[in-house]
């Protein structure tokens, strides 16, 4: 994890095969990207996926600069807005952007000809007493949506678990076909989750 050094509620975290998630509150700008601490001072060269999450409202010129080899954008529904300068319009060339349909996110891809895809949606966890299961919908990079469960299950001893990760096709158009009550009854231990989710509510009504 990474912390501005400008502005200590900005921060960067990356997990291992996921994207570095920039988490703030309202506006980012250029001097956020000073962090601290740092393997090196070409940190930001190493990430490829980058998350604008929940919270970020506007990203200012030079922000996104310091990425030069992203290859795929997320961008969150709270975001309204990002400058681009002319370093990120040639970063942007080959730049995939992830977010929700009718968003700022779907018309920035428009805006600059890139590929627009659906953001994958956590939906939340179903807990029993022998196990804990997250959902979520994850899309292909041809739009294709599928349902991903990761289960942790406890062992016999203590210190001991398992668990494992399997998938399960969907409706290519399971969000235009029918309602968000509906898909909730299909998935009876995730029903609560999936009525309260509010990016799952937007998918249906967009």
């Amino acid at each position: 994890m990474y912390f501005s050094k400008h502005n200590e509620n900005v921060t960067f975290s990356y997990t291992y095969g996921s994207a570095l998630e920039v988490e703030a509150k309202g506006s980012v700008c250029k001097e956020d990207t000073d962090v601290e601490p740092y393997p090196n001072k070409n940190w930001s060269k190493e990430h490829y996926r980058i998350e604008l999450t929940e919270g970020i409202t506007e990203v200012g010129a030079g922000f996104l600069d310091v990425f030069v080899n992203m290859e795929e954008l997320i961008i969150h529904r709270s975001v309204k807005n990002i400058e681009v300068t002319p370093q990120l319009k040639k970063i942007l060339k080959n730049v995939t952007i992830r977010g929700w349909r009718k968003t700022y996110a779907e018309k920035f891809a428009g805006q600059y000809g890139l590929k627009f895809l659906q953001a994958d949606i956590m939906v939340g966890w179903h807990r029993t007493d022998y196990s804990n299961t997250k959902l979520t919908i994850r899309f292909k990079n041809d739009g294709t949506p599928y349902l991903e469960y990761d289960e942790y299950t406890s062992g016999i001893s203590a210190g001991n678990c398992g668990g494992g990760t399997y998938t399960r096709d969907i409706e290519p158009d399971f969000y235009k076909s029918e309602t968000l009550e509906s898909f909730a009854n299909r998935l009876p231990g995730y029903r609560d989750v999936i009525l309260k989710n509010k990016d799952l509510a937007h998918l249906f009504k967009a």
